[in-house]
């Protein structure tokens, strides 16, 4: 029997990226995120967010996808808007 990490478990447990509906609980366990925005445009999904963390949305089980938005004098501020989401499966 092959052994794999958790991450590749997760990744082949997950469906297809959706797009975070408006009203949704995002949550994000232990994790104290500066600078996270929560979605006022309409976004396409991406194929490669910018960055993933395991989280819930509406509670179920996720992989949260953000898109890193730089501005200011040499692109001095960073914000993450949360925009998917992978469902985990059971």
């Amino acid at each position: 029997m092959k052994q794999i990490s958790i991450e590749e478990y997760l990744r082949s447990a997950t469906v297809e990226w959706k797009p975070i509906p408006k009203d949704s609980s995002v949550i994000i366990p232990g994790r104290k995120l500066q600078g996270v925005i929560k979605g006022v445009l309409e976004q396409k999904v991406m194929n490669e967010p910018d960055l993933v963390i395991y989280g819930s949305i509406d509670g179920k089980p996720a992989m949260i996808g953000f898109k890193e938005w730089v501005s200011g004098p040499d692109c001095c501020f960073h914000e993450w808007e949360a925009i998917q989401y992978r469902e985990i499966l059971s």
